[in-house]
């Protein structure tokens, strides 16, 4: 009885024992076996984790030894938040700054202009814009895993510069109630607008393309200043307008203009219709050489010149009077046959020449010019043609165009100019008279006060040994003996 209870107590005991080790085995951490690294290094419990790039997840950046969640870029910016280009020219690429970790995707909105580009991996802007822009917002957008950040930059695309604004006439010459036009001006760039200053006249208008047409009413002479703009700048042209009376109906003159010439002969000559004219006037009064006949003629030999001036004649009878208008220019008459005194011009230098003057017929020149230059020292008188100075340098014969030119036009003449040196002068030797040794060495020099020398002779030949150098010096070793024999010395240069 007392058996049987002792084997239940036994049971229930080993039920509630955990692991192997049974009832008598209660020491279980003895029992575990310590590895040493050192002498068993490939033991399960002797390897270290290493942690790499591929570890980290797409939210997280690895940090060389671990992965740490990904930071959103903040603070977006390019430096600026306004640029201003031109069309066509590199821009200097903008580079984008944050904090935070970087971005791995760019946009922008709206899309950049033409020729601008937006790196979709650096954030980079760059390029050359093509097309002009008014000042344009964009919206620039970084973002990676973690987040975005947005910057704002507004861009404005200037035109090129405009160049010279030029008109192929710079006077509009119209005729009252007949269509009258100016024609487009050249220039460089496009302008995005036209204004003028002050307003043209009531009938004309000016256009899109810079040109001027219309129809003008009234008698004026105007001077106007017409301005073509875009974004970049302005550029100006000026233009005349004069309006002429159209030719009453039975009056006329041959031309509205007449360039006439400084004492040429003149005649020109109205054409009538209608009734016999009772007299003629005209205003303003004639130039000098010129006179307004009875008939309505204008004849003569101008006197003066003058710049285009507006006559107004009028041929009356009883029944009423008829007007027209001409403008009148005289220039002068060419110059002509211009001469100087030579042609040929030998000087010499360092030596002051008197003034070369120049005759000629026909007008009074206003300009003289002359190719090439003068050499040093010599000098062209611009207003009256004269040639004067010092020459200072040498030269052989030059060829020279010169011209002279007036209102009536240019005419020219050639010179031809050569420069040599003064004649050798002033030379003298220390002694006149000399003994030599020989199979002694000996030299004696010359003494210069003049110009420059440019080669020596003499004559007879000297005694062997003895020579005369480049600058006359007589020297060397005499090797024989001689009995006394007069030598020649001569001193040579361009001037003698």
């Amino acid at each position: 009885m007392d058996s049987q209870v002792k084997s239940t107590l036994l049971v229930t005991f080993l039920m509630i024992s955990s692991g192997c080790t049974g009832l008598l085995d209660t020491d279980t951490e003895s029992q575990i076996p310590i590895i040493d690294c050192s002498s068993e290094p490939s033991g399960p419990d002797c390897f270290e984790k290493i942690i790499t790039e591929e570890d980290c997840n797409t939210d997280e950046v690895f940090m060389g030894e671990s992965c740490r969640p990904m930071l959103r870029p903040e603070k977006l910016n390019y430096g600026e938040n306004s640029i201003q280009l031109s069309l066509g020219e590199e821009m200097q690429p903008l580079t984008p700054n944050f904090i935070g970790d970087g971005p791995k995707l760019w946009q922008v909105s709206p899309p950049l202009p033409q020729g601008l580009n937006l790196d979709e991996r650096s954030g980079m802007i760059y390029g050359s814009p093509n097309k002009t822009l008014i000042p344009t917002i964009f919206t620039i957008k970084g973002s990676n895993e973690a987040g975005f950040s947005n910057t704002i930059l507004k861009i404005e695309i200037l035109p090129l510069e405009l160049g010279k604004l030029e008109y192929s006439s710079e006077l509009m010459n119209c005729v009252i109630s007949l269509f009258c036009n100016l024609s487009k001006p050249s220039i460089d760039g496009i302008p995005d607008s036209w204004s003028i200053e002050p307003p043209l006249p009531n009938g004309l208008i000016l256009n899109q393309n810079g040109s001027i047409n219309g129809i003008i009413t009234t008698q004026l002479d105007s001077n106007h200043t017409i301005y073509a703009s875009n974004l970049a700048g302005t550029t100006e042209a000026k233009i005349r307008i004069i309006s002429l009376h159209s030719a009453p109906l039975g009056l006329n003159y041959e031309y509205h203009n007449y360039s006439l010439t400084k004492y040429d002969s003149v005649e020109i000559e109205p054409s009538i219709s209608g009734g016999i004219i009772q007299s003629w006037s005209i205003t303003p009064e004639l130039p000098r050489g010129l006179r307004f006949t009875s008939d309505g003629k204008i004849e003569g030999k101008p006197m003066v010149m003058q710049e285009f001036t507006k006559y107004t004649i009028t041929a009356s009878n009883s029944g009423g009077s008829l007007s027209t208008d001409i403008l009148i220019e005289i220039i002068d008459i060419p110059v002509e046959n211009i001469q100087y005194t030579n042609y040929y011009f030998n000087l010499t230098k360092n030596k002051v020449i008197d003034a070369i003057e120049p005759n000629w017929e026909g007008g009074e020149p206003l300009s003289w010019e002359i190719y090439p230059l003068l050499p040093d020292g010599l000098f062209l008188n611009f207003e009256t043609g004269n040639i004067s100075g010092m020459a200072i340098t040498e030269q052989n014969w030059v060829t020279y165009d010169i011209w002279a030119n007036n209102t009536g036009g240019s005419s020219s003449t050639q010179i031809m100019i050569k420069i040599t040196n003064q004649v050798p002068s002033n030379i003298s030797w220390p002694l006149q008279e000399l003994i030599l040794e020989s199979n002694s060495s000996f030299i004696i020099s010359p003494i210069n006060i003049g110009p420059n020398i440019d080669s020596w002779e003499v004559y007879p030949p000297l005694p062997d040994g003895l020579s005369i150098t480049s600058n006359g010096s007589i020297q060397g070793v005499p090797l024989l003996r001689t009995d006394w024999i007069n030598y020649e010395i001569w001193s040579n240069n361009t001037g003698g």
